[in-house]
């Protein structure tokens, strides 16, 4: 029986992980390396392709054997040699050899790591597309409303411009990952047990290693990654970690947007599709919860938290290496699982948000203190008021309503020309507007 809600109740949003970042793929993906690594260093022709031909069989026929050698590459290692078109050859004893475990973790890893991390960005990309469909080029958006400095009413602020703050940093975020993935920035390890290639350059020493070893990488990477050139046991995962720094920062910036999702939707600013067959409360019939945003608040922040203790983990090591790192890098598939989570939550609520115009201009005109930034600007300008600021404070701070009749019996009352007082009895809250 599956124990993470992963594996259960948010399988659907992380299925399509499966076969790319579990256990099973890890398993397949190192099979390749070491069967197109023996292709290569022996010249022969090999039929067989795990992509094709392995299966759940093969990986718990693996299993079987590593709970015995509790060394899961020398597991993979017999595996291979057991197969009928390796075993025939009569070279299956070149398998894995001058090689440690990490030449093939490293790269079998980074291969779940990199279609992982394209799936993500599919995902945001798709994201971004329904936010901006659902709350920025919808007609409802266009509209002005309260804006809250330190939760208090401020002034006049575009939702439609609120909006495009988050688009442009997830855009801006999206581009910088489109980027990492798109220019070799990955790394992997592959030089022998401590990085030098001794056995090799021992047995073999007239191959340049270095450069084999180069071309091999951007054989079985298609390209997409590159070689670290000094390493100990394990790559030194800078790479790896400044790729969940970038799902970090993605993540911080899905969670302010998603709090103040939460708070529009908790002002009415934001109004809730209701889906006629669900329940928003066992007791409450009127309830149209956002559990999706409350849903995403928990995978984001269990992805921040997992970042940081897995890439802790990743910069710190004993010597040439210890084995804390393979610990932790098996644990990356939950962050992409989490991430995933986040970021179809997200989806599925935005999908069912629109503007409340009426409630945006109603409140924003129930505030009509949010001119006062205006009126006291105007009178330093065009009045040479040098205590306009203060006339303005006296007036309003701290007084729980103001109304617009208040405001001008004050403008009636200032030392100014009429014209000036006509000028500024024109202002209102809903067009006391910017730029957006």
């Amino acid at each position: 029986m599956a124990i993470s809600p992963l594996d259960t109740r948010y399988f659907d949003d992380v299925k399509i992980l499966s076969g790319v970042c579990d256990e099973f793929a890890y398993y397949r993906n190192r099979i390749y390396i070491e069967i197109e690594y023996f292709k290569k260093i022996t010249n022969l022709a090999i039929e067989y392709n795990p992509f094709i031909h392995f299966s759940i069989d093969d990986y718990n026929k693996i299993m079987s054997l590593e709970a015995t050698l509790r060394h899961d590459v020398k597991a993979i290692e017999y595996f291979i040699k057991e197969i009928p078109e390796i075993a025939a050859t009569g070279k299956a004893h070149l398998i894995h050899v001058g090689l440690t475990s990490q030449d093939i973790c490293s790269m079998g890893f980074i291969a779940c790591v990199y279609k992982s991390s394209l799936f993500i960005q599919e995902r945001l990309d798709a994201l971004i597309n329904v936010f901006k469909t659902q709350l920025i080029d919808c007609p409802q958006s266009n509209t002005y409303m309260l804006g809250f400095t330190h939760g208090q009413p401020a002034t006049p602020t575009s939702f439609q411009k609120e909006m495009k703050i988050y688009q442009i940093r997830l855009e801006r975020i999206l581009d910088e990952l489109k980027i990492f993935l798109s220019t070799k920035s990955l790394t992997v390890k592959f030089g022998g047990a401590t990085g030098e290639m001794n056995a090799l350059k021992f047995a073999i020493p007239e191959v340049n290693w270095v450069q084999w070893c180069n071309d091999f990488i951007n054989h079985i990477s298609n390209d997409k990654f590159q070689r670290s050139k000094y390493t100990n046991q394990c790559d030194d995962y800078d790479s790896v970690c400044k790729l969940l720094y970038i799902f970090k920062r993605m993540l911080h910036i899905l969670e302010h947007l998603r709090g103040n999702l939460w708070l529009y939707i908790h002002r009415v600013y934001l109004v809730q599709k209701a889906i006629f067959s669900e329940i928003g409360s066992s007791t409450m019939p009127n309830k149209v919860n956002p559990i999706d945003l409350e849903n995403a608040k928990t995978a984001i922040e269990l992805a921040k938290r997992m970042i940081d203790g897995i890439c802790d983990i990743l910069n710190e090591t004993a010597l040439q290496r210890d084995v804390s790192d393979s610990s932790a890098l098996r644990n990356i598939a939950s962050i992409f699982g989490y991430i995933l989570v986040a970021i179809a939550k997200m989806s599925t609520r935005i999908s069912r948000l629109s503007p409340n115009v009426e409630m945006m201009k109603q409140e924003l005109e129930d505030h009509p203190e949010v001119i006062l930034e205006g009126i006291q600007t105007y009178l330093k300008v065009h009045c040479n008021m040098a205590n306009a600021y203060e006339k303005m404070k006296d007036i309003s701070r701290g007084r729980l309503k103001i109304t617009l009749d208040d405001i001008h019996r004050v403008i009636d009352g200032l030392d100014i020309p009429e014209g000036d007082k006509d000028n500024l009895k024109q202002l209102t809250p809903s067009n006391f507007k910017g730029f957006y």
